[in-house]
Parts: structure tokens; sequence; C-alpha cells
């Protein structure tokens, strides 16, 4: 009956190296989706810090043009040139959006991420606390062994 104990245990610690494995996979993945909130994270307060408004971008563009140019284009700006600044707008407020989605998934992931890994980390305590019990001669190695049957005690040799 020993050598089914002995068994039993060897599965036990099996059982371990298996939950353990599976709870680091889990920190590694873990550990590059919280890498990649936090860069999104920074980009997006980058780029809230530090706006480039569309008419900078055209003015650097025009710089060598005259005065004249300049302030006539100011007074008076083309239907196209407005409904461009609009979609530039537009499209930077709909990545913003997309961006703010992304973060808010990863952060989801996360979380459910960070749950498998309790259980998983339970599980182990539990797994752990059998084999101790196992090796001790406590309540879950009496079960295993049978009424008649006595945990194999090293103080005795």
């Amino acid at each position: 009956m020993f050598l089914k104990f002995k068994e039993q245990i060897i599965n036990t610690i099996r059982k371990v190296e298996d939950k353990l494995c599976k709870m680091e996979s889990l920190i590694n993945d873990t550990g590059k989706q919280i890498s990649e909130v936090v860069t999104a994270q920074q980009a997006l307060k980058c780029d809230k810090a530090h706006p480039i408004p569309s008419s900078k971008k055209k003015k650097n563009q025009q710089s060598n043009a005259g005065a004249e140019v300049k302030v006539a284009k100011k007074r008076c700006k083309s239907d196209s040139e407005s409904s461009e600044d609009e979609d530039e707008l537009a499209n930077k407020s709909a990545l913003q959006s997309q961006q703010f989605q992304k973060s808010d998934q990863n952060i989801q992931n996360i979380v459910d991420q960070q749950k498998k890994i309790q259980q998983n980390h339970q599980e182990t305590k539990s797994l752990l606390s059998s084999l101790y019990n196992m090796l001790s001669g406590g309540p879950s190695a009496s079960s295993l062994l049978g009424d008649n049957d006595e945990v194999f005690d090293d103080s005795v040799i």
C-alpha cells in the first residue's frame, strides 16, 4: 500500500509543477499586456499634452510665402481647407477613441488573467496542502492508505 501512497505523492508533485508552469505563463502574458497598456496610455497623454494644431502645420509649410498671402489665407480660408481641418480633427478623435477602447480591452484581459492566476494559485496551495498532509500523515494520507495501513515514519529508522 505504501507504493500507492508514494505514487499519489509523485502525481501530486507533477500536478503542482503543471500549475506553477501555467501560473508563470499567465504572469508573463499579463506583464506584456501591462506594458502595452502603459505605452498606449503614455502616447495618449503625450498627444493630449502637446497637440499640433493643423494651422501651425500649414504655416510652417508656407513659411516662404509673403506676409500678405498669409494674412489673406487667415482671413478667408477656402472651404476645402476648412473641410480638411475638420476631417483631420475627426480622424484624430476617432483614433483616440479606438486607442481608449483597445486600452479598456487590454485592462479587461489583464483582470481576467489575474483571476486565472488567483484560481491557479488557490489550486496550487490546495495541492501543496494535500502533499504536506500526505507526507506528515495527516487526514489525506490516512484516507489514501486505508484504515489498517501506517504512514512511513522516518524517525523509526
